[in-house]
């Protein structure tokens, strides 16, 4: 589990604290949108103090280094701050602006940097789209009737839809698993 004593500003303009926060899951640091400038002689960074303490072995970690701010004009007046990705990935610095970090083992970075994408692009192609058993309960309960005027109803073409996506989505896990399901 990793312990967040602090997380405190270069300036006056962005103060947190962040409790115990365990390391698999990704601990978000975002940044909003003022209309407070930082004062003049104030760098434009975050300073970030923490502890992280490792799992297996119990060892304890004392970081402390800023990461730098950048901001661009809002269109109504005030300023956006960004957190400029203070991660190096392969040799390169990354030094993306982005308007949020992720604590993903023991330093602060980018989505892009962590890896983080959102669980659907990372699903194999035969659970993309699947629809469950339970949906299509659901749907046909939705369905009062097929049709209407001589026209099939949206209700209803919806089911139809997601009963063929259920077959292919099926037919999709049996080929990857190996199984030959009947036709």
């Amino acid at each position: 589990m990793s312990q967040i004593s602090s997380v405190e500003s270069v300036g006056n303009w962005v103060e947190s604290t962040i409790g115990a926060v365990p390391v698999p899951q990704p601990t978000i640091l975002p940044l909003l949108c003022t209309n407070q400038a930082p004062s003049s002689g104030i760098s434009s960074a975050v300073r970030l103090v923490y502890n992280v303490t490792d799992r297996v072995t119990g060892e304890k970690q004392y970081l402390d280094y800023q990461i730098p701010l950048t901001s661009t004009p809002c269109a109504y007046g005030g300023r956006r701050y960004w957190f400029v990705c203070p991660w190096d990935t392969d040799g390169q610095h990354c030094g993306r602006r982005v308007g949020t970090l992720y604590l993903l083992g023991d330093r602060f970075a980018c989505r892009h940097c962590n890896n983080l994408t959102y669980a659907s692009r990372n699903a194999p192609p035969y659970d993309k789209g699947f629809v469950s058993i339970p949906d299509i309960e659901r749907q046909k309960d939705r369905v009062k009737r097929t049709h209407y005027a001589g026209r099939l109803t949206k209700q209803y073409i919806r089911l139809l839809l997601m009963e063929e996506r259920f077959a292919k989505g099926m037919q999709a896990l049996a080929r990857a698993l190996g199984v030959e399901l009947p036709t």
